[in-house]
């Protein structure tokens, strides 16, 4: 006899919701979100004619993640309620099992209560489930719900344009994760995630490639280009290039008071000599851009010895290392 449609959900149905998500994750269909949902009670619960009754929400939430322990009432209110978080229409069905013979009669016990679950399909109407294990040993031959099981299946079968294809569960999700447990990720979610993972490496590989193939080009052309591309290095090696009215000597006190003043006797040649060359209109030679980049190289290396290393890495990954600014002034 059919209990009805049951009413609207109330509001605290998380932990439900959740745990159906999770089990009916590889559904495509309908009636393969059901299918599942059947498999996961009759695998993952134990059948215990000796459980107490009841179907509140609280008594449900105990049997699906503390006892795992119930009757058929459990186990059908279970599927119902699931199965209605996912937008199926359920409703549960009570009858009774035939009893055992005894004096020319059947007795009935309370053992014998069965209840089940249904589903309506559009096209096919209401469908029974079997999501209540069979007792041990027995092998539920003469269970009223089996008939109805076997049938919704040829039922099924014979309508067309319905996936009935019952998926493969892949593993049996925890019933005690709450509502905030993780779920099992999409592909447009591992895509995305895909995505990053490049955006990410090639971004680190372009910090690292592009200031060291700007360094090599200043060190190439001609000695007067050459000399300019040093005091630039200098300057960007202790993040000034951006600075364009500074002074060679402004230059050079920032640099002292970050390292020490033994930089100073570096930075101050080269900030002369690319004065020269930038103001004096005079060609200089190859010896004076060897001095340039010596100089330079120097300076470098004193600046990377008096910065800590996180200091380093984190002006390195930083975006300003992928754009090439005006130099600081030499004047």
């Amino acid at each position: 006899m059919p209990a009805g449609t049951p009413p609207a959900l109330p509001p605290k149905i998380g932990v439900f919701r959740s745990l159906a998500q999770r089990v009916t994750r590889n559904a495509r269909s309908p009636y393969q979100q059901a299918a599942l949902l059947e498999h996961y009670l009759r695998t993952g619960q134990r059948y215990d004619v000796k459980s107490p009754p009841g179907h509140s929400l609280a008594a449900l939430e105990r049997f699906l993640r503390t006892t795992h322990r119930g009757t058929s009432e459990q186990f059908a209110a279970s599927f119902a309620l699931l199965a209605r978080t996912l937008g199926l229409p359920s409703r549960v069905v009570v009858g009774f099992r035939p009893g055992a013979p005894r004096d020319g009669s059947f007795q009935v016990l309370s053992g014998d209560v069965l209840a089940w679950p249904e589903i309506e399909f559009r096209d096919l109407g209401w469908m029974a489930f079997s999501p209540t294990p069979e007792r041990s040993g027995s092998q539920g031959t003469h269970d009223v719900v089996s008939t109805a099981v076997k049938e919704r299946r040829r039922l099924a079968e014979r309508i067309g344009g319905t996936s009935v294809k019952e998926p493969r569960p892949s593993a049996t999700p925890a019933p005690d994760e709450g509502d905030g447990a993780a779920r099992s990720w999409g592909p447009a979610a591992v895509a995305a995630s895909g995505v990053i993972g490049v955006v990410i490496l090639l971004y680190v590989l372009a910090v690292l490639v592009v200031p060291m193939r700007r360094r090599r080009r200043r060190r190439r052309g001609d000695p007067d280009e050459r000399v300019l591309g040093a005091w630039r290095q200098v300057c960007e090696d202790l993040g000034l290039e951006g600075e364009s009215s500074l002074t060679a000597s402004e230059v050079s006190e920032r640099a002292a008071e970050r390292v020490g003043p033994e930089i100073s006797a570096h930075i101050v040649p080269l900030g002369e000599l690319s004065n020269f060359v930038e103001f004096a209109g005079e060609k200089v030679g190859p010896e004076a851009a060897e001095e340039a980049w010596r100089r330079s190289d120097e300076a470098r290396r004193l600046l990377r010895r008096g910065t800590p290393l996180l200091t380093r890495v984190a002006r390195r990954l930083h975006p300003r290392s992928l754009r090439r600014r005006a130099p600081a002034g030499r004047a």
